[in-house]
């Protein structure tokens, strides 16, 4: 049995060992401490000398930066210089080039105005010389063409050329056919005399067009005149010289009235006023219109006179008359 002696003893052997193990453990925990600590000291000791190093390395390069700086220096202040009166003389180059455009524009603006005032002085120069030229006396007018002209008198000025009056009749002359002295003094317009020449025969097309309406419709007018002559000539020797002689007559007349106002539109349309009164049509297009109509009409007559010369060759009317052209 264990006695009250020996349990203290086994209390105080028991305190002991745990006393022992706290004792082990903390020096344990000491040297642990310690170990740490040495490592830690190592590991700062290394991380000072790869600073120091680094440290070192970043001087260098900072003097060798410095001493790069230092040489180049110079040069970049005189580039930035350069650079900075390159910019001046850009933005100056960039004024300038304004006031050169504007100054462009201005002078295209005036050389444009003054193009279009000498064109308008200088047609009316010509106009107003096409004016003063009408009814001035040439006398003799020689073209290139080799034809010759007495009694020469200027009708008209047209932008088509010279229209003039001899002592054979009227005549119109291109600019081709006149002298050097006559084309350089009225200034034709090659495109001026085309325009008008094509406007021309648009007329001449048109006035044809209509001779042939009016021809279509006439030719009954003409089968009722020629029953109404016959019949009124029933109980004359010769019906069928009668209504040729009647047929003389009537194309005698019509050349005739168309020769009068021929006449009167050759006078008129060299006159200030272009149209005919209560028509649209001007004075030069019935010229033109009259003269196919006189024309045609004188081919009429002059078949009329054949037809009557072959049944009544001694017939009056077949004596010679002033025959319009």
């Amino acid at each position: 049995m264990i006695t009250s002696d020996d349990n203290s003893g086994v209390f105080t052997f028991l305190a002991g060992m745990v006393l022992l193990v706290f004792v082990a453990v903390g020096l344990s925990l000491l040297i642990d401490k310690r170990f740490q600590f040495s490592s830690s000291d190592k590991r700062l000791k290394a991380d000072l000398a790869n600073s120091e190093s680094e440290l070192t390395f970043l001087r260098e390069r900072q003097r060798s930066l410095s001493a790069e700086h230092d040489r180049d220096h110079p040069a970049r202040v005189a580039m930035e210089k350069s650079l900075a009166a390159s910019l001046a003389a850009v933005s100056a180059g960039k004024n300038d080039l304004k006031d050169l455009a504007t100054r462009k524009k201005s002078l295209e603006e005036e050389i444009g105005k003054l193009g279009r005032d000498f064109e308008t002085t200088r047609e009316e120069t010509r106009l107003r010389i096409w004016r003063e030229a009408t009814g001035e006396e040439i006398g003799i007018l020689e073209t290139r063409d080799g034809r010759r002209f007495e009694g020469t008198v200027i009708s008209k000025v047209t932008p088509a050329g010279l229209e003039i009056r001899h002592r054979n009749g009227i005549a119109r002359l291109e600019p081709a056919h006149l002298s050097e002295e006559l084309r350089d003094r009225f200034q034709w317009v090659e495109s001026e005399r085309a325009a008008v020449l094509a406007k021309e025969q648009r007329h001449r097309n048109e006035i044809a067009t209509a001779g042939r309406n009016d021809n279509a419709a006439e030719k009954p007018e003409r089968r009722v005149r020629r029953r109404r002559q016959s019949s009124s000539s029933a109980g004359a020797a010769s019906p069928e010289i009668a209504r040729l002689r009647s047929d003389l007559i009537a194309w005698q007349g019509k050349v005739s009235r168309i020769q009068t106002d021929r006449n009167e539109a050759a006078v008129k349309r060299y006159g200030s006023d272009t149209s005919v009164p209560g028509s649209l049509e001007t004075w030069d297009a019935r010229y033109y219109r009259l003269t196919l109509q006189l024309e045609k009409a004188n081919e009429k007559l002059a078949a009329a006179r054949a037809n009557l010369a072959a049944k009544a060759p001694d017939d009056p009317l077949l004596r010679p008359t002033g025959r319009s052209r």
